[in-house]
């Protein structure tokens, strides 16, 4: 649940609201960009760049007295095409980051809270409470003025987040994660956008696919389970 449509949903679903393949898609929400970040990622997948994230959503458009309606948007259906060649540049399936753990090359990141980091926070869909092994953490609320305007942090800012406190560098082989994949792709497009990572993919499935497969190691701040 919660792992990105296919290209064929996409465009099924796009064409019913009546966007079409050349249109120029400005996105909001109300939750810091977050949810708007993750279908900017999904869209990355599939090679859609025509896409703007309006910063600070729907609230800064508020504050400077935006217009705002309660009435339905009246809609024609219309073409909507992706390119069926998906980019693999910005996703990593489970059995990558499997793999990905093997070596010592590759940072895996969890843009969790602290709390479901260290397994004390289980929320639903997982079966289980912990972290990938080897994990950074970074929540991805650090990200934005989370408890003002909810706008995205300076440049400088973010790179003391990144460059300075998590000692990250821009060619480094980074692989994020959270609960569904949704807060990693906000720090996605915060590392690829805006400071200039290059090689950062998101894992989709992220912790709640992961907790699903007793396989898969794991940790928490009670136990540390790995493969046998």
């Amino acid at each position: 649940k919660g792992m990105k449509a296919s290209a064929a949903q996409i465009e099924k679903l796009f064409g019913s609201l009546g966007i079409s393949t050349n249109d120029t898609l400005v996105v909001y929400d109300n939750k810091g960009l977050c949810e708007t970040a993750r279908l900017w990622w999904i869209l990355q997948n599939y090679q859609y760049k025509n896409i703007k994230m309006l910063h600070g959503g729907i609230e800064a458009w508020k504050v400077t007295q935006g217009a705002v309606t309660a009435e339905k948007t009246l809609v024609e259906s219309a073409t909507f095409k992706l390119s069926k060649t998906e980019n693999r540049h910005y996703s990593i399936s489970k059995e990558e980051v499997l793999k990905a753990l093997e070596t010592d090359n590759t940072i895996l990141i969890d843009t969790r809270t602290l709390d479901e980091f260290n397994g004390v926070q289980l929320k639903n869909g997982a079966a289980k409470a912990g972290r990938i092994p080897k994990s950074l953490h970074k929540d991805w609320a650090e990200n934005i003025h989370y408890h003002s305007n909810q706008k995205l942090k300076s440049i400088e800012t973010l790179k003391n987040i990144y460059i300075n406190q998590l000692g990250l560098n821009k060619n480094d082989s980074i692989i994020l994660y959270c609960h569904s994949g949704v807060r990693s792709a906000h720090t996605t497009f915060v590392l690829t956008e805006l400071l200039g990572f290059k090689n950062v993919r998101n894992y989709d499935g992220s912790w709640t696919e992961w907790s699903h497969f007793s396989e898969l190691p794991f940790e928490n701040n009670r136990l540390i389970k790995i493969n046998e």
